[in-house]
């Protein structure tokens, strides 16, 4: 029923018993909806771009079985029903785009389940102060100004199930963030891209379960936060204020790390980026010895820069290069492949951007046994007007044998770029004694040997902690050698960790490919 031209919709005939989705899309006639108790097992209901929308009717509350409700855009409604507290299925709330939305329900923070609510773009065609969405959030009022919506209002820090949380565009200032974000205990995913504050106070890092970060385009921001350990997304794109990357985070967890700081003009020291490269390898490194595969769980990062750093010590002004290795050149410390590629705008004016990159190697050049892709797609919203560097790293796969390894010597590596023009790319090979190369380049701190590597019984996910429910150990500094990087700290637990997650492929060919 999308795009219909009803003005109305009202079930009074015989209930609708089997009907789960309800999609009146871009309907922009209708004017009021209700009826629901002829629909009670309805699962998903989308009324986005319902322009004329100014009326949800209080039988929503018949919906018990509701997961999704999609209002983006509805530009007319004013307030939601009180009833939708009793949606005690509902994950999902959208409400991105509702402009003249004045208030949410009072007994709002009550609903159960609520996973994923984002208000995008709420106040940017508002003529309300930024303040009123913090008010609309978290039921206080402005220090500059009262505002009497506040007094109506719950606190949002009651929804403990909350995963995703999107305020981006919402003309967001330092002034009105909330210090403490500590009530959603549960939120993976934060979107604050498109704001315009200059640093954020917010203490992100007491977000345990975070993982994916975006400030896209928050042209004024000039600091970053500590970030938790759990972080494996991070993306400031545009950030064209920028000073410094921020602290690495100490990694703790088997999944990749995907950062990106394109048009972020001001990084211009790679430095930066390295020693989010060594947390990663110091984690790489403690889990291999333990004999725990990590061969999925690769690094990329894309950093402003006009020339690969001279440690790659294979390049080619190219898109792709070619590496013949002596026999017998893979041994015990060596841990994987370094990859870069300097690469800008091609003039053309295609929306989407993207890059390819694909790892080849075999014993000849027309026999490749062993491959890994990833591709990495710039948000639609950023454009490349300079160069910039993609970095990756692609750790060895332990399920194969050092011999099997050996037996390659001729690697090809290629990247195949959308709306974008690679000029030069290198290659290394990173062995363990290179880690504590890149530590006396800067301060970075070792893990504790208090940590220990254990597995989560929720998710099969792993982590390294120290014994305090999953909060950031404490920290020391590296040992004087630059030869070793010592024995490793941590203590692998019973119960076949190993197994659980080393992934032994059928075949002798290996393909990841990654969507951002």
């Amino acid at each position: 029923m999308t795009c219909s031209k009803i003005e109305q919709f009202w079930i009074k005939t015989k209930p609708l018993d089997t009907l789960k989705v309800l999609n009146l899309y871009n309907s922009d006639n209708l004017r009021k909806i209700g009826g629901f108790s002829g629909i009670p097992n309805l699962k998903i209901l989308v009324l986005e771009q319902c322009k004329r929308l100014v009326k949800i009717h209080e039988s929503v509350r018949i919906l018990k079985r509701l997961v999704v409700l999609n209002l983006r855009y509805c530009i007319s409604l004013m307030q939601l029903p009180n009833s939708i507290c009793d949606l005690t299925s509902l994950k999902t709330l959208h409400l991105d785009g509702c402009s003249k939305l004045e208030r949410l329900p009072e007994r709002f923070g009550d609903i159960p389940r609520l996973e994923d609510i984002s208000v995008s773009e709420v106040m940017k065609y508002s003529e309300s102060e930024p303040t009123k969405l913090w008010d609309f959030l978290f039921g206080r009022f402005s220090k500059k100004k009262i505002n009497p919506i506040a007094f109506m209002l719950p606190s949002f820090s009651t929804l403990s199930s909350l995963k995703q949380l999107d305020l981006s565009d919402c003309n967001l200032s330092e002034e009105v963030i909330p210090t403490d974000l500590g009530g959603f205990p549960s939120l993976e995913t934060l979107n604050l891209s498109g704001n315009g504050f200059v640093n954020i106070p917010t203490n992100l890092i007491q977000l345990f379960k975070l993982q994916k970060v975006c400030f896209i385009n928050c042209k004024r921001l000039r600091v970053l936060p500590d970030l938790p350990s759990s972080i494996t997304c991070l993306r400031v794109d545009g950030c064209s204020s920028l000073e410094a990357f921020p602290n690495p985070c100490q990694k703790l967890t088997f999944k990749p790390w995907m950062l990106t700081f394109v048009n972020c003009f001001k990084l211009n020291d790679t430095r930066g980026a390295f020693a989010w490269l060594r947390s990663y390898l110091y984690f790489l490194l403690y889990s291999n010895r333990q004999g725990i595969c990590c061969m999925e769980y690769d690094f990329t990062m894309l950093l402003p820069g006009s020339r690969i750093p001279d440690c790659f010590n294979h390049q080619e002004d190219d898109s792709s290069l070619k590496l013949q290795l002596p026999q017998n050149w893979c041994e015990n410390k060596w841990m994987g492949f370094l990859i870069c590629a300097l690469f800008g705008p091609d003039g053309s004016s295609g929306s989407s951007q993207n890059i390819y990159c694909q790892l080849l190697a075999g014993p000849d050049l027309h026999n490749f046994i062993f491959q890994d892709a990833t591709e990495i797609y710039l948000w639609e919203g950023t454009r490349i007007n300079s160069d910039q560097l993609c970095l990756i790293f692609i750790p060895r796969d332990n399920t194969k044998s050092l011999d099997w390894w050996k037996s390659l010597n001729h690697f090809e590596v290629s990247f195949s770029p959308h709306n974008l023009k690679v000029k030069r790319c290198g290659l290394r090979l990173v062995h363990e004694e290179d880690i504590e190369e890149f530590v006396q380049c800067t301060n970075y701190k070792r893990p504790s040997e208090n940590n220990q590597l254990v597995a989560s019984s929720s998710d099969q996910d792993y982590c390294i902690v120290n014994g305090n429910e999953g909060r950031e150990s404490e920290v020391e500094e590296p040992s004087g050698s630059s030869n070793s990087v010592g024995e490793s700290p941590y203590k692998v637990p019973s119960g076949g960790l190993t197994s659980m997650i080393t992934e032994v492929y059928s075949s002798k060919r290996r393909k990841t490919v990654k969507h951002y």
